[in-house]
């Protein structure tokens, strides 16, 4: 068990915290956005530009930063729990595989691919329930019949009461779905940095170099599964207004996505893409760059002083 609470788990973690809050503080008005885009009705078919005029008109500049706090306490949440699981993994494998003499090693992308797949299992099962409620959160509308929660306690207490312990878990399938994106985007970073440090034969990269992996990979995760962060988000939403009758609502993601694709056509299905890309890949790129120098940081500062 040692292996899996050890400090170089807790490191990751820490540093994937501080650099995701940074990062997500720096670019929330891109999430807000894309929120809007993707779950209110209003806005669709509305371009960026349109959608950011309107969201201002209807509720002020403030709106680019509503639940900035929630969304800071759930993305800290989710990557402590990723990061640590998936550094703990790494060093229990290593631990495993070189007690028992075999030839796995570290570098095998099998292995980091089923050990960034369980760390993103098991941080969706444990952090749905934020997500649920963090997304409702930030557009939810005051002077209106839905549930008006304030904070992430009372959310969850008020979903609980009106909608009952299931409705936490909204979207928790497609979310698991989505285990491949980080995982694809983890690996692909993993491999290339690996790749590249090889050949510049040098330990680091530099900020630009970690900035161009964290965007490359994140692109190519991100087109190959955003129908399906399309439809956790909807079915994340869905039952918020079930007695107005005003969203959508869905039982499953197969219905979400069919109702995407009858109502829309195929091009429903990438609803806010072009702000999913800017953000992600923008968010990913500097997510790691903030994450390797913390992580720098506080292994200079734990390194022991030599007399």
């Amino acid at each position: 068990m040692d292996t899996i609470f050890s400090k170089d788990a807790l490191v990751h973690a820490v540093a994937g915290t501080c650099g995701g809050s940074l990062t997500m503080t720096t670019f929330y008005p891109l999430e807000i956005i894309r929120t809007y885009i993707q779950i209110d009705p209003k806005y669709k078919g509305m371009s960026t530009a349109e959608a950011i005029r309107t969201m201002l008109q209807n509720e002020g500049v403030s709106v680019l930063y509503k639940g900035l706090k929630n969304t800071l306490i759930t993305l800290g949440c989710s990557n402590f729990v990723y990061f640590y699981t998936n550094e703990g993994l790494k060093v229990l494998a290593q631990k495993i595989t070189e007690s028992d003499r075999r030839k796995v090693t570290l570098n095998d992308t099998a292995l980091n691919l089923l050990i960034a797949t369980a760390a993103g299992v098991l941080n969706v099962l444990t952090t749905c329930p934020l997500w649920v409620v963090n997304t409702r959160l930030k557009i939810q509308k005051k002077g209106t019949d839905e549930i008006q929660m304030d904070g992430m306690i009372d959310g969850i207490l008020k979903i609980i009461n009106k909608e009952g312990w299931k409705s936490m878990w909204s979207g928790c399938v497609p979310s698991l779905i989505l285990v491949s994106n980080p995982t694809i985007q983890y690996v692909l970073y993993d491999m290339l940095k690996r790749i590249l440090i090889s050949y510049r034969k040098k330990r680091n990269l530099s900020a630009l170099e970690y900035f161009l992996l964290g965007a490359l990979c994140k692109v190519t995760s991100t087109m190959m599964t955003y129908p399906l962060q399309l439809a956790q988000s909807r079915l994340r939403n869905s039952g918020h207004n079930v007695q107005e009758g005003k969203r959508e609502q869905f039982n499953n993601t197969i219905t979400c996505l069919t109702y995407i694709y009858r109502t829309d056509g195929f091009l429903g299905w990438y609803q806010g893409l072009n702000v999913k890309l800017v953000q992600t890949v923008l968010m990913s790129a500097f997510h790691f760059v903030f994450y390797e120098k913390i992580m720098h940081v506080i292994y200079a500062i734990l390194r022991p002083k030599s007399k």
